[in-house]
């Protein structure tokens, strides 16, 4: 979240909606206190993220293709052997699912670089995340039911 000094007053809800980030996923609940898996942390992985880029309408075109992404450690994250090169044809966003099936995607961060691998045929990407975790003012912890 945004703190109430820098609020933008005329943001329409999308555009709220568009400022929002998934840092991490919840891996251990107690009373008053729940530890959350960062999505940079190696152990953290998801086979469901998808190269987007923002559309001037504020909406997103979101890549027909999803890819693998895994932490690597020291803020950052990796889609690995991605089938092109997404930053190349102006996919610079990496969007992750709330849930499965897929009802809505939020950023999880940007595509700074594309290396690719030694057989040309994928590429691995570089993300960082969309903003310093260490700065938020709110997090919110998205649940779904049984």
């Amino acid at each position: 979240g945004v703190p109430a000094d820098q609020r933008d007053l005329a943001a329409t809800g999308g555009d709220l909606l568009m400022r929002q980030w998934v840092i991490g996923r919840v891996s251990e609940v107690q009373p008053y206190l729940s530890q959350v898996q960062l999505t940079s942390d190696p152990a953290f992985g998801t086979e469901r993220a998808w190269p987007a880029k923002a559309l001037s309408d504020g909406t997103w075109e979101i890549a027909d293709r999803q890819c693998a992404l895994q932490g690597v450690g020291s803020g950052r994250a990796r889609i690995r052997q991605a089938p092109e090169n997404f930053l190349a044809s102006g996919y610079d966003r990496v969007l992750v699912p709330l849930a499965h099936p897929r009802p809505m995607a939020l950023v999880m961060g940007r595509i700074v670089a594309a290396h690719m691998l030694k057989t040309g045929l994928h590429y691995d990407l570089d993300v960082e995340p969309w903003g310093d975790a260490r700065r938020l003012f709110h997090v919110y912890v998205v649940s779904f039911g049984p």
